[in-house]
């Protein structure tokens, strides 16, 4: 059965996941502190571009394609 993917946070999440990085590794990865990263994860508060950025590329995927995400 397939994990739910609701927010932008949970795309990331699900993405993280498949890479087996923990979300240690991504924060460190992406130059962001660990509880940046969760709270990106969590959909608590949207990521800068900048930050978009970095995520996009610990996450080995297209910036535009998250940025879509976040509308």
């Amino acid at each position: 059965m397939g994990t739910k993917i609701a927010t932008p946070g949970d795309y990331i999440h699900a993405r993280r996941r498949t890479l087996a990085i923990t979300k240690g590794e991504a924060a460190r990865l992406a130059g962001l502190s660990d509880s940046r990263w969760r709270d990106i994860e969590r959909s608590h508060r949207p990521p800068t571009d900048q930050e978009l950025s970095a995520v996009a590329r610990v996450l080995q995927i297209d910036t535009g394609l998250l940025k879509r995400r976040y509308g």
